[in-house]
């Protein structure tokens, strides 16, 4: 019982550590793509040197590395558990 507990537990982390990757390079190029998109729109006003757009869009990421909603997807690993924990606790206890 023990051993097909670890197995189904592991199996999960891997599952839940594939999705966390794959969605934090979704969201990591979404970011980048509205940051090129922004640093467009302000080289058309001219509000931006054209020359600057790299550094626009590294500072945007830079941002968008300290922000929380990058935190947030390691919530992918936390609600599967909590989810998981407590049918297991109403299941046997309630």
């Amino acid at each position: 019982m023990i051993f097909g507990l670890m197995r189904n537990l592991v199996i999960s982390l891997l599952a839940m550590a594939v999705l966390y990757v794959v969605i934090s390079i979704y969201s990591r190029s979404v970011r980048r793509e509205r940051l090129e998109k922004d640093a467009d729109v302000k080289i058309a006003e001219g509000t931006l040197a054209e020359s600057a757009r790299d550094g626009f869009i590294e500072d945007g990421m830079a941002a968008y590395e300290a922000s929380p909603r990058r935190k947030l997807i390691a919530l992918v690993f936390l609600i599967p558990f909590v989810v998981i924990g407590l049918v297991t606790y109403l299941t046997n206890f309630y």
